[in-house]
C-alpha cells in the first residue's frame, strides 16, 4: 500500500492539534476483551500497532463510559472516562482520558511479507511525553482460518509486558457460520509471571448485528459488546462484569469507518460473471488467420478480468 506524504503530515498534523498538552500514562483502560490475534479495528494502536497495516482502522472513533468502574454508580457523563482515536492507512492515533488523566498511544504498521505485519507503537501519560512505553507487535494471517498475534511492551517504570494470541475460524462447520465466527486465546507475561488466559469469541451471525464475549481467567472477569452496523458507521455497548455478575464497568462507542461493513440497509447485487474458471488459468489469444496474415481477436487479458472482478467486490 503506498503511503501519501500529504496524508502523513495531515495525521501528525491532527494529532498535534488534538492533543496540545501531550498530556497522557501507558497504563490506563485495560483492553483486555479485545484479542491480540484479531483486533485490527479503531483500537488497534493500543492493542496491536501491526494489524494497523490491515487499514481497517482509518476512521474516526469514540467511546464514553457512563457507570464508574470502581463505584459502579452511574457517572452522568460520557466525559469523565472517554477515548477518541483516529486513523489513516498504516498509522493510528488513540485518546484517553481517566479519572481525570490522559493518556497517548500512536502507532504504526505495515507489510513485511505476504500475509505478515510487523508494528510500532508509543504511548505515554500527560507530562510524561518524554519516557513513553514502547511497543513491538507481530501479526501474521497465513489461511483464512487462522491468525497469530503478539506484542511486547517495554514499560518505562515496570518489567516488560509481553503477550500472544492465536485466533481460529471453525471451518468444519458449515461454509456460512465457519467465516462468521471467530475464537481466540491470549495469553500475557509480566516478566518471569505467566498470567492465567483469557478466551474471547466474537460473531456476526447476521448481516448488521455484531457480538464479542471474552473470559478473562487471570481476575475472574467478563467482557461483552454487542453493536449495530451500517455500510459505514458501527454503534455498539460493551461491558465488563467482575465475580459472575457484578457490572466493572458499562459504555458505548461509535465508530465512523472508511471501509464498508456488512450490514442490512444494503441491498446484495445480484450481478456476477461467470468466467467458467476450469483446473488452470492460462491466458491465450485465438488468431484468426486472413491471407497471409494473422490476426490476434481483440479479447479480454487477465489484467482487464482482474480490474473487472474488483468492480464486482465493491457492489
Amino acid at each position: 500500500m503506498s503511503i501519501n506524504v500529504k496524508q502523513i503530515i495531515c495525521f501528525i498534523w491532527l494529532v498535534l492539534l488534538i492533543s496540545p498538552s501531550f498530556s497522557i500514562s501507558a497504563e490506563s483502560y485495560s483492553y483486555a476483551p479485545h484479542s491480540v490475534a484479531t483486533e485490527d479495528g479503531f483500537v488497534s494502536p493500543k492493542i496491536n500497532p501491526a494489524a494497523l497495516g490491515f487499514g481497517n482502522n482509518v476512521g474516526l472513533g469514540f467511546s464514553g463510559t457512563y457507570i464508574n468502574e470502581s463505584s459502579g454508580d452511574i457517572s452522568g457523563s460520557y466525559l469523565d472516562t472517554f477515548s477518541f482515536s483516529v486513523g489513516i492507512p498504516n498509522f493510528g492515533y488513540f485518546l484517553e482520558r481517566k479519572d481525570g488523566v490522559y493518556f497517548h498511544s500512536i502507532g504504526t504498521g505495515f507489510g513485511i511479507s505476504l500475509n505478515n505485519y510487523f508494528g510500532f507503537g508509543l504511548s505515554w501519560r500527560e507530562k510524561s511525553w518524554k519516557t513513553p512505553d514502547y511497543i513491538l507487535s507481530f501479526l501474521s494471517r497465513p489461511a483464512d482460518f487462522v491468525s497469530l498475534g503478539a506484542n511486547a511492551r517495554f514499560l518505562h517504570s515496570d518489567k516488560p509486558v509481553y503477550r500472544f494470541g492465536v485466533g481460529f475460524r471453525p471451518l468444519f462447520f458449515s461454509s456460512y457460520l465457519g467465516n462468521r465466527i471467530t475464537g481466540a486465546i491470549d495469553l500475557t507475561l509480566r516478566g518471569r509471571d505467566v498470567n492465567n488466559p483469557m478466551f474471547s469469541v466474537e460473531t456476526e451471525l447476521f448481516d448488521g448485528f455484531f457480538a464479542r464475549g471474552s473470559l478473562n481467567m487471570e481476575d475472574n472477569s467478563a467482557g461483552v459488546e454487542l453493536a449495530f452496523t451500517f455500510p459505514f458507521v458501527r454503534i455498539g455497548s460493551t461491558a465488563i462484569f467482575i465475580n459472575g455478575s457484578k457490572i466493572q464497568s458499562a459504555g458505548g462507542f461509535v465508530f465512523i469507518s472508511g471501509k464498508e461493513f456488512r450490514s442490512v440497509a444494503k441491498k446484495k447485487n445480484k450481478r456476477f460473471i461467470n468466467y467458467q474458471i476450469g483446473e488452470r488459468v492460462v491466458e491465450i489469444k485465438n488468431p484468426v488467420k486472413s491471407s497471409y496474415f494473422n490476426v490476434i481477436q481483440p479479447g479480454k487479458d487477465v489484467l482487464q478480468i482482474i480490474e473487472e472482478i474488483k468492480k464486482l467486490e465493491k457492489d
